[in-house]
């Protein structure tokens, strides 16, 4: 169970850190030229989704299998993750936190955690209140049976002898919660509960922008969730910021498939855009 736990919380991390452009639609892009022997690709992924939705696009596995290297925003794979989520997320001393959440908040929160996950609130308030929200996300799905698309670009990669590799680490992007305060993270948290009538209404309208690979859509939606009013930076620029200093490298050494959140793709910071400006073509395909 607790295993389970922990890898559900390592796929909603990737959910949690998922301007126009002129790639207004598509998932899937053809990265070549500026020095490249071969080209790589880019995929922006949805990190959750139902099954029900989950659709890989026809020309992916035939990019995937171009590729020398999968690389995802983190390695899901590492057999050490779930040791090191467990001492950087669990701290008893955590639960006084939540007492600045109001009677009302933490019934609301309780209620859902048990009639979506069978999890009772207490049982989380050992861990910073950003997990809970994440844990309030899985509860909101509109779906039991959830796919996510890192976890079958892993098989497929393992498949075809293929090896995974991560732009970030584990710990950095733990890391990068310690940025945001505890205030801040209970009032999104708080947040979350107060609108989980709307999730349904939500997840249909992120869903139907994805599947019809219309990004801007997605960094739209994304960008105006109050949930992570604030936090665009933290989330999108800085990160994609950092991504842009490694690729570079990372396609010159070997032909690779990168898939990251789709909300990275456009926008004037967006890694499609900033690999345009670094010269490169970016088709989609």
């Amino acid at each position: 169970m607790i295993h389970n736990f922990f890898k559900q919380v390592t796929i909603l991390l990737l959910l949690v850190l998922a301007s126009e452009s002129a790639f207004a639609q598509g998932l899937l892009y053809k990265v070549e030229g500026n020095g490249l022997k071969q080209p790589s690709f880019i995929f922006g992924t949805m990190h959750m989704i139902c099954a029900e939705d989950f659709v890989m696009p026809d020309e992916l596995p035939q990019a995937l299998q171009a590729t020398k290297l999968l690389y995802l925003e983190m390695d899901i794979t590492d057999t050490t993750m779930q040791q090191t989520m467990m001492s950087k997320l669990i701290d008893p001393a955590m639960e006084e936190n939540y007492t600045m959440l109001s009677q009302e908040t933490t019934e609301i929160i309780d209620q859902i955690l048990v009639n979506a996950l069978n999890i009772e609130f207490k049982q989380l308030k050992i861990m910073k209140p950003i997990i809970v929200s994440m844990m309030l996300v899985q509860a909101s799905f509109p779906c039991s049976d959830i796919k996510s698309f890192e976890t079958a670009l892993v098989d497929m990669a393992k498949e075809q002898g293929i090896p995974i590799k991560a732009l970030e680490t584990l710990d950095f992007q733990l890391g990068l919660f310690d940025e945001v305060s505890i205030e801040d993270q209970l009032k999104m948290l708080e947040s979350m509960a107060m609108n989980h009538h709307n999730a349904a209404a939500e997840y249909r309208m992120l869903t139907d922008a994805y599947t019809s690979g219309n990004i801007d859509k997605i960094l739209q939606i994304t960008k105006k969730d109050p949930t992570f009013s604030g936090f665009d930076d933290l989330i999108l620029g800085d990160r994609n910021e950092e991504w842009l200093k490694k690729l570079p490298a990372i396609m010159k050494q070997s032909p690779s498939f990168i898939a990251v959140g789709a909300a990275h793709l456009p926008g004037d910071k967006g890694i499609l855009e900033g690999l345009k400006k670094m010269g490169y073509k970016v088709k989609p395909l």
